[in-house]
């Protein structure tokens, strides 16, 4: 039986897993498929031993999935031209409206377009201005406008 080098299976290992994250959902895949790929590397560079090997794949590997979050996370906060796509109500916070309905012991209701939305906050009289200062599941809770 022929042997083959550590540093042909692990790039041969992270270019199949690379492969299979093409097929599969997700991006798991990716990142280890990398650490095989740098383990095959320094495994071709320096000559160590399969517990080596596998200590190296960890470092790498927990390295490459932990670099992964940090970009994903970046994503996350990156600026969109309609931040408040699936959010209707969070594009509402800090607009004023005025009061469709009175806010009685603490409930009341805006019309904003075609939609009444529920309202809380302090007691109100129908037609008083309102300023959206937060969101609570479906209610939006608004204060008085001052002056």
């Amino acid at each position: 039986m022929a042997f083959i080098p550590a540093f042909v299976f692990w790039l041969a290992t992270g270019i199949l897993l690379l492969g299979f994250e093409v097929v599969l959902p997700g991006v798991f895949l990716f990142w280890i498929g990398l650490a095989a790929i740098g383990t095959g590397l320094v495994a071709w560079l320096l000559p160590l031993g399969f517990v080596s090997q596998l200590l190296v794949f960890s470092i790498i590997g927990m390295a490459a999935i932990f670099a992964g979050w940090r970009i994903q996370q970046f994503q996350k906060k990156e600026m969109t031209d309609a931040p408040f796509l699936n959010d209707r109500a969070g594009a509402l916070v800090g607009k004023i409206y005025a009061l469709e309905t009175a806010i009685i012991s603490g409930t009341g209701a805006i019309r904003i377009g075609d939609t009444v939305w529920r309202v809380a906050g302090a007691d109100t009289n129908a037609g008083t201005k309102v300023t959206i200062v937060g969101i609570d599941g479906g209610t939006l809770r608004v204060q008085a406008v001052v002056g």
